[in-house]
């Protein structure tokens, strides 16, 4: 868990004090929100006081709050950047780490042309999968595009939906960007089954789709 925590990101010295302390106590999660009130045992109706329609968290206010989701929106659009927007903050500011890493290596010019380099990009659920890869194909900077995520069946047949949607997403998003999109989403009754098909009893189905990638 340390080694994939962004904290080299936000400890920098040329960022101010109180931005960084922010920044940090954001990423724990620890602000006095509504929400942590109430697991401290206030007595509180949890009602977002900007939105007045869902309760309030960090990652709400921060993230999926309509104002904050507009102001995201309005500073990646200055770098030429859209997202599907993650669940907390702390996939916010990984997958703005990761975009930086990969940015510098498209401009360097690197010698030895037989290095590989990944992005990853995260989305919301297995839903949004076709229509990111689809984006990323079409940006054409990408030899291929592995699509990697779980769906879990449930008690409806919202199952069948999703994991429908899915699949053609990925097929469409290979044969519409001229990218090859690979599907390795797993589709399991129970998240046993899921772990079992993520590198444990069953395999490794993300790794198996990865050398199909390549």
């Amino acid at each position: 868990m340390i080694e994939h925590w962004p904290w080299k990101l936000i400890s920098k010295t040329k960022i101010p004090t109180k931005v960084m302390c922010f920044s940090w106590t954001a990423l724990r999660e620890a602000i006095l929100t509504q929400d942590n009130l109430c697991r401290r045992n206030f007595q509180l109706v949890n009602r977002c006081y900007m939105c007045q329609q869902q309760s309030e968290s960090v990652n709400h206010l921060f993230l999926h709050w309509s104002v904050a989701a507009d102001l995201w929106r309005m500073f990646l659009s200055v770098f030429g950047i859209s997202w599907a927007t993650p669940q907390t903050i702390k996939e916010a500011v990984e997958s703005w780490s990761l975009w930086k890493v990969d940015r510098t290596i498209n401009q360097e010019d690197l010698a030895d042309d037989s290095s590989m380099h990944f992005l990853v990009v995260w989305v919301p659920g297995s839903f949004e999968i076709g229509v990111v890869a689809q984006q990323l194909g079409k940006s054409q900077k990408y030899q291929s595009i592995l699509c990697i995520g779980a769906v879990i069946k449930g008690d409806t047949s919202h199952y069948d939906a999703v994991v429908n949607a899915t699949t053609s997403g990925v097929l469409s998003a290979g044969l519409n960007s001229g990218t090859p999109c690979i599907f390795g989403v797993l589709t399991c009754d129970t998240l046993e089954q899921a772990f079992n098909r993520a590198g444990g009893k069953s395999g490794n189905k993300g790794a198996e789709a990865a050398l199909t990638a390549d």
